[in-house]
This record gives structure tokens, sequence and C-alpha cells, in this order.
């Protein structure tokens, strides 16, 4: 793990963590068009295009009282591009449709840098509440590790990047510029994702400890359990020579549904 002064200084005063990151990144950009450019590369190999002009500028207010973290203007001052930098806090009332309704509908772009461990969880929430307003968001294979885009029918995209994926084509392209300077703010950046990664577990909270989610998971495991016995007491499916799976985060049933193989998973009943 990487021990920086900006992550020794960020878990000191941990309240501000997210906003370490944000500004450290909003820095790196506004001071090297070198880095500017590897964002820019990495955002074209998802699909997303933004102006060699582009000027970056953090918390930006607006009109929908909502403030980014950090947004790529153009020529003209629109908001071209969102940035969202997060570790481990939750989103907001205002991610990602205020957000994306902030966008041009020619090819803006909402993007989200996440801890890789949270970027599965991150993606299907902001997918869910797209969904939930109404937002139709397609999915769009690419083949960058640790990165997920979608596009929307009018033009905007949403995506959500590792800050693995982020911050190792700005490193590489720092040390073929020789910018020695934005390298080593990357690497001060790096830093404290490295140390958000190993301290990943937070304290629990007494919200936390009171919430009925528990329970909730529990019952839906017996949903699954339920709807898997009534299946197979029909003669509908069978579980003979399969068995239940859990993992990290999901518990499930496998069976034969009519011959196919199905598996129902707890996850999914509750999404």
């Amino acid at each position: 793990m990487s021990n920086t002064l900006v992550g020794h200084l960020a878990a000191k005063f941990a309240a501000h963590e997210e906003n370490w990151g944000t500004e450290a990144l909003g820095y790196i950009l506004r001071h090297s068009q070198h880095a500017r450019e590897a964002v820019r590369d990495l955002l074209k190999q998802l699909g997303i295009v933004v102006p060699e002009s582009i000027l970056y500028r953090n918390q930006v207010a607006g009109e929908d009282k909502a403030q980014p973290d950090l947004v790529g203007l153009d020529d003209g001052g629109d908001q071209r591009l969102v940035i969202e930098a997060k570790f481990w806090a939750a989103l907001t009332e205002h991610q990602p449709v205020t957000y994306l309704g902030r966008l041009p509908k020619d090819g803006g772009a909402l993007v989200f840098v996440v801890p890789a461990a949270r970027l599965t969880l991150v993606w299907a929430e902001l997918l869910r509440r797209c969904a939930d307003n109404g937002i139709t968001m397609i999915e769009e294979a690419r083949s960058l590790k640790d990165t997920v885009v979608a596009r929307s029918p009018d033009g905007r995209m949403l995506a959500i990047v590792s800050w693995r994926a982020l911050l190792e084509p700005l490193t590489l392209r720092l040390e073929a510029s020789e910018d020695r300077a934005a390298r080593e703010d990357v690497a001060q950046l790096r830093g404290l994702c490295d140390r958000m990664d190993a301290v990943a577990f937070l304290p629990v909270t007494s919200e936390e400890l009171t919430t009925p989610v528990y329970r909730r998971v529990i019952e839906f495991g017996q949903i699954i359990d339920e709807v898997t016995s009534r299946l197979t007491s029909q003669g509908v499916a069978t579980t003979k020579g399969l068995r239940s799976a859990s993992a990290n985060g999901y518990y499930g049933r496998y069976l034969l549904l009519r011959g196919v193989p199905v598996f129902r998973s707890a996850t999914s009943a509750s999404g």
C-alpha cells in the first residue's frame, strides 16, 4: 500500500476524505495538460468524447441546488462532463438524475469514480435510480477492466470507473512525458486511494444497527426457499443433485425449471 502525505492527512481528518480526493483530482487536471490528455483518452475508450479545451472546475453549484464534485466546461461554458469522486460515502439525492439533467443531449457524460470493491453495487443503484425516474440507460460493451458505461437514447452517457482504472493511465502518461510534478501529485492521490481500499470496513453506526434491512435479507432468502419448495412440490422444478449457494452479498438456489438450469438468488429477488 502506498503511504503518502495526502493519505495520512485524509485519514487524520477523516470527515473530509471524499473532499480530499475530489480536490486532488481537480488540481491535477487543472495544472497538467498531460493528465487532461490521459483522462480524455480513457474517456474516448469508453465512447465519451470531450473537447480538448475542456476546463475543469470543482464544486460548481447550480439552480438545481446540486453541487457536483468536478465538472468539465466547454468553450461556451456548458457542462460537458461531470465527475463524481467516491470512496465509501453514499449517493446523494441528486445522483445521478439531477446531474444527468445538467448535461447536453449531444454527448455529455456523468462519470463516477469509486473503489473497485464498490463498482458493481454502485452501478446497480445508479441504474435503478435512472429507471425509477424514467431514464433509459443501455449498457455498452467495453473491454476496459473496472469500467462500465451506458448511453441514454438522447445521447447522454453514464459511466463508472475504479480509481485504479483512472489513475494507472495517468501515471503512465505522466511518466512518459516526464511531467514530474504531476506524477508526484498523482502518486499522492494514489496513496489516498490505497488507504481507502485498506480501511474499507467502516465503523458500524447506530442507524445501521437498528435498520430493518438485515431482516429483509433474511426474508428474501426465505422467499427463495419457499418458491423453490412450491415449484418442486408441483413438479415444475427439481433440485435433485443441485444445491443452494451463497457468498458475500447473496444467497440462492440452483434448480431445473422445466429442464432449464436456473439460479435464483435473494439479491435478484430484492432488486
